[in-house]
């Protein structure tokens, strides 16, 4: 199980930068994943995909969420990945009426969303 930190902008080269044992920080844009990064699931901790126990915290750093966040990977029975506010902070995601920033689920990644956590967002718009 590994800690990840994603903003609006961020530009951590990669998952595992953002991770909290690779020197993620949720104040430092530069230090955070974008949604892109974190959308495609791979690039992890030692090189492994966002998985079963995983937690992507996202910070205000950065300012409203605008990119949409669609998983690619989920979790597992009891234990899934967790998408969820920096303890402290509630970050805004826009919200339109044909397209959530938090979507998660259609035809296309169905069983990937599976096994999947929202938790301490605030929808805008």
């Amino acid at each position: 199980m590994a800690t990840y930190y994603c903003c609006e902008g961020g530009t951590a080269a990669s998952l595992a930068a953002a991770s909290l044992g690779g020197g993620g920080d949720p104040a430092d844009v530069s230090k955070c994943a974008s949604i892109a990064k974190v959308n495609t699931g791979t690039g992890g901790v030692g090189g492994a995909a966002l998985g079963a126990g995983d937690v992507v915290y996202f910070s205000t750093i950065g300012g409203d969420f605008t990119a949409r966040l669609q998983p690619a990977k989920g979790g597992a029975a009891g234990n899934p990945i967790t998408y969820a506010n920096l303890p402290g902070q509630t970050p805004a995601a826009t919200w339109t009426s044909s397209n959530s920033v938090l979507h998660g689920r259609d035809a296309a990644n169905d069983a990937a969303a599976s096994y999947v956590t929202y938790d301490g967002f605030t929808h805008v718009g």
